[in-house]
């Protein structure tokens, strides 16, 4: 056997220096996996964010209300604890969720299968839930009433990132196939690349998401005729106007977009994306003959300075620029006024949950500035 021949062999092996022993293992088994990806019938299309592959899925543990899997793929598909793929033959969708670490050649995990969609900063999530799995409730009776409390309780894995790692927290509410449920729980640290959240049932309000209508000076439509940059608001037609057929839509401004319309077509969800200027047409029907409701947008600018998002707990400091004048700080049981200086105040949150208080200046000239500070828990 010449040297070039014995050279060959080595490299078609996996030999790796000081390493060869397990860098041939590791090929030979990488080229087992290739010819049974070729061979066998539980090989899988699969579509990952890299592109088309093939991988081998092996029954695992199916019951009612969860399908698990094991997945045994290259390491090129670009999967890892957290990601989701697509079968193509079916479309279908999974969750790599416990990947074996004692499997070095080639991935090969346990998957579980994500039969839901959850969408989080216009971001589409496929997600795993299971429940409820409560058998009974409980009954009280008061003054003549009959009456229950949610008691249902669920589970959800998603994919961990930056978007769903901040997003998520205690008692916030989420929308799950029609209905309301609370997160209990957050476990962001036995899965890596996966967050756990244990959610309750919680009272389903068909209103609560429609932000405040009110009217301003039109017959047709109701809604604001000023609105601020970033953030959602509401519009409604006057019912001798509905008209099952007419949808909504925005016209002269491609920062604005209807993202949703609710009570069968009557009203409409609006978003005024961050840097929208100027000012845009509401339309209800028809963008030229149909009803029109003009609307201006304020620009953002905030004298107050200072975080809007903070922690329980936390002191924080605000300042303005031309600190003549008063401050005010409110409700008062979710943060108060705790110092005064000269070029500010410092406010300590007292809020145990997520929540909202508002940082108000009122100068001697009789402006006033309002600063809106989200409370997030731990």
């Amino acid at each position: 056997m010449s040297i070039k021949t014995l050279a060959a062999r080595l490299h078609y092996d996996g030999y790796r220096g000081d390493d060869s022993s397990l860098g041939r293992i590791e090929q030979q088994k990488l080229r087992s996996l290739k010819a049974a990806l070729k061979a066998s019938y539980q090989s899988r299309p699969i579509e990952t964010d890299r592109g088309a592959y093939r991988a081998l899925i092996n029954s695992d543990n199916l019951k009612s209300d969860y399908d698990r899997k094991i997945v045994s793929t290259e390491w090129d598909s670009g999967l890892e604890s957290g990601s989701v793929f697509r079968c193509i033959d079916d479309d279908t969708h999974w969750l790599v969720y416990l990947p074996y670490l004692t499997e070095t050649a080639y991935l090969h995990s346990e998957i579980i299968r994500c039969r839901y969609t959850l969408t989080i900063n216009d971001k589409l999530y496929w997600i795993y839930f299971q429940g409820p799995t409560e058998t009974d409730i409980n009954w009280y009776t008061k003054t003549g009433v009959t009456f229950n409390e949610p008691n249902l309780s669920g589970t959800i894995y998603i994919t961990k990132d930056d978007n769903t790692n901040y997003y998520f927290d205690r008692f916030d509410k989420i929308k799950i196939d029609g209905r309301t449920w609370q997160v209990e729980v957050v476990d962001r640290i036995s899965v890596p690349g996966v967050l756990e959240l244990e959610v309750g049932e919680y009272f389903n309000n068909k209103y609560e998401d429609i932000p405040e209508i009110r009217k301003e000076n039109c017959d047709e439509i109701m809604g604001r005729t000023q609105v601020d940059q970033d953030e959602v608001v509401g519009y409604e037609i006057q019912t001798k106007y509905y008209n099952p057929e007419y949808h909504w839509s925005i016209r002269g401004n491609n920062r604005v977009e209807v993202i949703e319309e609710k009570e069968n077509g009557k009203i409409a969800l609006v978003k005024i994306h961050a840097g929208a200027i100027g000012g845009f047409q509401v339309v209800y029907g028809d963008k030229n003959s149909g009803y029109h409701f003009s609307v201006s947008i304020n620009r953002l600018c905030h004298k107050i300075k200072g975080p809007d998002k903070v922690y329980s707990f936390d002191r924080v400091y605000y300042t303005i620029d031309d600190n003549q004048g008063n401050w005010y700080v409110s409700p008062g049981d979710i943060a108060k006024i705790i110092e005064e200086t000269d070029e500010g105040i410092k406010v300590e949150v007292l809020a145990t949950k997520r929540s909202e208080f508002q940082v108000e200046h009122l100068s001697l000239n009789g402006e006033t500035d309002v600063l809106s500070v989200e409370v997030r828990t731990p």
